[in-house]
């Protein structure tokens, strides 16, 4: 599914989740932006997401949260063979991740890029 577009909030991530079960790529750049829990809600819905290219807008990143993530993927069935290819799509965002990331038990669930 490539950059779902509505400007109903909340709509575009009710969507994948109605449709998630299959996904294994999205690139979401929604509008209004998908928040934090919204995020976490969309890697539960979609176990099969191996490809997710985001922007993050309206995420702060922290451990925790990374950890939560990382948890999420666990439960998916994510394994190192077989990653999330994580690309995010705004440098800081990136930044801020990639040094999180780095510190997180799992860490090898999930492949970081940067994106344009």
């Amino acid at each position: 599914m490539h950059y779902p577009k509505c400007a109903i909030e909340g709509y575009v991530l009710k969507f994948i989740l109605k449709n998630g079960k299959n996904l294994t790529e999205l690139r979401e750049r929604s509008v209004p932006p998908i928040n934090g829990n919204g995020f976490l809600e969309l890697l539960r819905g979609c176990p099969e997401l191996r490809r997710l290219r985001t922007t993050m807008e309206f995420i702060k990143p922290h451990a925790g949260y990374v950890n939560s993530m990382l948890e999420i993927l666990k439960e998916n069935g994510v394994t190192p063979e077989n990653p999330l290819e994580l690309i995010i799509c705004r440098r800081i965002k990136w930044k801020w991740f990639r040094r999180l990331h780095r510190r997180s038990p799992n860490a090898e669930l999930i492949d970081l890029y940067e994106g344009t």
